[in-house]
């Protein structure tokens, strides 16, 4: 059991190391999205209303929040 929690551990700290990385290249207001996105479990319909934006405007954070994670 200890090797899972070892691997857990790792698991958990690339994802940290990952995300980080992937903060530090959004603007603003995609990290506002994801921070919303990643913390709790609203729709995109109540991100948009949050946010004062259009949901077509989460859209538009999300495909270039992805964007940049696939450049990662």
């Amino acid at each position: 059991m200890l090797w899972a929690k070892e691997e857990s551990d790792f698991d958990d700290l690339a994802t940290g190391d990952l995300l980080a990385r992937l903060w530090e290249k959004c603007t603003l207001n995609e990290q506002n999205f994801l921070a919303l996105r990643l913390n709790s479990d609203i729709s995109v319909a109540e991100i948009a209303k949050l946010l004062a934006v259009s949901r077509k405007t989460v859209y538009k954070y999300k495909g270039s929040i992805l964007k940049k994670y696939k450049r990662l």
